[in-house]
C-alpha cells in the first residue's frame, strides 16, 4: 500500500512537471523582423524560461510577463517589466531595484527561453500613451521588485493584500493596464490573487479592446 501511494505521488509530480515545463502551447511561429513594425503600447510579452524550473513552483507555464511601450509607430519599442534581481548575477546598476524599461529587441533576442508576443487588437490613443509613459517614469523611480515572493503570494491569496510599490511582473503589468484604461480603475481594488496567470489568459478588456492569440517569436541565436 505504501509503495502504491508513493508511485501515485511520483506519477502526479511527473504530470505536473510535464504540464508546466514541457507541454508547450501550439502557436504560430514568427520572428522579430515580422513583429517589429506591429509592436504597440499595451501589447504583452510572455516568457517561458529554459534556465529555471519556476513554472513548477508557480503553477503557470509562463514564468514572466512584460508590457510594450512605443512612443510613435516609427520609434523604438521598449518593454516595461519587473524582475527579480536576486536571481541574477550581472545587470546594470540602474535596474538593481528590479524595475526595468529596456529595448524590446535586445530583450527578446537575448532571453534564455521561449518568448511569445500577445498583441492588442486596437491601438490606444496618443494622449493615453503619453500618460502611460509618465507612469513608467514614476514607477522606475519609485517602485521596486518585492523579492519576498512566497510571502507576497500568501498575503495575496489568504489576506487579500492590496497592490503596493513593492511589486512583481504580473502586478506591474496589471497596474499598467489600469493606467492605459484597458482595465477599469475599480479593478485596482480587486484582488486577482495570481496576476501573472490571470494576465496570460486575458482576452477581453474593459474598454472594448481585446488581446489576440499569442505567437511564438523565434530567436535567431545562430544567425550568420
Amino acid at each position: 500500500m505504501l509503495i502504491f501511494s508513493i508511485l501515485i505521488i511520483l506519477i502526479c509530480k511527473a504530470i505536473w512537471c510535464w504540464y508546466f515545463l514541457w507541454n508547450h502551447p501550439q502557436y504560430n511561429i514568427t520572428t522579430w523582423d515580422n513583429i517589429e513594425s506591429l509592436c504597440k503600447t499595451g501589447d504583452l510579452i510572455l516568457f517561458h524560461g529554459l534556465d529555471n524550473c519556476n513554472p513548477i513552483f508557480i503553477g503557470c507555464y509562463y514564468g514572466h510577463i512584460g508590457i510594450v511601450y512605443r512612443e510613435t509607430p516609427n520609434s523604438k519599442p521598449y518593454i516595461f517589466e519587473a524582475w527579480n534581481p536576486v536571481n541574477e548575477k550581472y545587470y546594470p546598476s540602474e535596474i538593481s531595484h528590479g524595475i526595468a524599461f529596456v529595448d524590446l529587441k535586445t530583450r527578446i533576442n537575448s532571453y534564455r527561453g521561449y518568448v511569445f508576443y500577445k498583441p492588442l487588437m486596437w491601438h490606444i490613443s496618443q494622449e493615453t500613451n503619453v500618460q502611460f509613459y509618465d507612469f513608467i517614469y514614476w514607477a522606475v523611480h519609485n517602485m521596486k521588485y518585492n523579492a519576498r515572493v512566497i510571502r507576497n503570494g500568501i498575503n495575496k491569496l489568504l489576506f487579500n493584500d492590496k497592490l503596493r510599490v513593492g511589486t512583481n511582473c504580473g502586478e506591474l503589468v496589471y497596474l499598467s493596464l489600469i493606467k492605459l484604461g484597458l482595465l477599469d480603475q475599480k479593478k485596482f481594488h480587486n484582488n486577482s490573487k495570481y496576476h501573472l496567470k490571470w494576465l496570460c489568459n486575458l482576452t477581453n478588456l474593459d474598454d472594448g479592446n481585446m488581446y489576440l492569440r499569442p505567437v511564438y517569436v523565434w530567436q535567431k541565436y545562430f544567425e550568420i
